[in-house]
């Protein structure tokens, strides 16, 4: 705990929820977003809490946090618009939280992951044209990817 707070509230709760104790677990991460000062990880951190034991609004909630919260790992953002889209909830805000990935400084590797996932998003909210454009930056990055790939034959037919 002296060492590092926050990362020492994740752990605690992810015992707490190890051992199905719910309430301690909810206290602990609330506790690791305080102790981040609010970033990004802690609020997909809760979230993740909130989709496994079911309290879905909660879950859109904390996510909804991410969309200003301070990004500690880029990869937060991918992870917070995949239990949105594994959920299948606030699709529109899975795809701002994409938006914003992309929009900042990435790794090449991952980039092509978060354009397939946000062409997914773009399929199921109807928009083929957007999802398309979506599958071809990630096959532009990685061309021999098969979500992409299959993602791009699904919006072209």
């Amino acid at each position: 705990m002296p060492l590092n707070p926050a990362i020492a509230h994740w752990l605690a709760g992810q015992i707490a929820e190890k051992n199905k104790d719910n309430v301690s677990a909810e206290r602990e991460y609330r506790a690791f977003i305080a102790a981040s000062h609010s970033s990004a990880r802690s609020w997909v951190e809760l979230a993740i809490f909130y989709r496994h034991i079911g309290r879905l609004t909660e879950m859109e909630e904390a996510l909804r946090h991410v969309e200003a919260a301070p990004v500690d790992q880029a990869e937060s953002l991918i992870d917070a618009a995949s239990v949105l889209l594994k959920a299948g909830r606030d699709l529109p805000l899975a795809v701002r939280i994409l938006r914003r990935y992309l929009t900042a400084p990435v790794e090449r590797g991952p980039a092509f992951k978060a354009h397939e996932m946000l062409g997914q998003l773009l399929e199921k909210q109807g928009d083929r044209a957007g999802a398309a454009e979506e599958y071809r930056a990630a096959l532009a990055l990685a061309r021999s990817y098969k979500g992409a790939q299959e993602g791009l034959k699904r919006v072209s037919r």
